[in-house]
């Protein structure tokens, strides 16, 4: 009883850190800075990092932007304004600032 009782519960922390990963892997990473460009055509933030470097995110409507605690647009957006952006593959999945 004593072993099935440790194997399961080897199994479910395995599990725990599979499901952690997985996780970790569809929200992407995080960039922050200040937003160095806004084009509405073309869909993009460029937001220049702590250092220095300028990246360019796609903005789509399923990129969820915030702004001061409340849901935004790209137009909201503003040039010298601090953000976070959580990206994965070079699009925007969520802005904040």
């Amino acid at each position: 009883m004593r072993k099935f009782l440790v194997a399961t519960l080897a199994l479910l922390l395995m599990l725990s850190f599979t499901l952690a990963a997985a996780n970790a892997a569809e929200k992407g990473e995080r960039a922050s800075g200040t937003v160095k460009k806004v084009d509405m055509i073309t869909n993009t933030v460029t937001v220049e990092t702590a250092g220095g470097q300028e990246v360019s995110f796609t903005v789509d409507p399923q990129t969820k932007i915030t702004v001061s605690g409340k849901t935004g647009t790209l137009a909201d957006l503003k040039e010298g304004q601090r953000v976070t952006v959580e990206h994965k593959d070079g699009k925007a999945l969520s802005i904040q600032s």
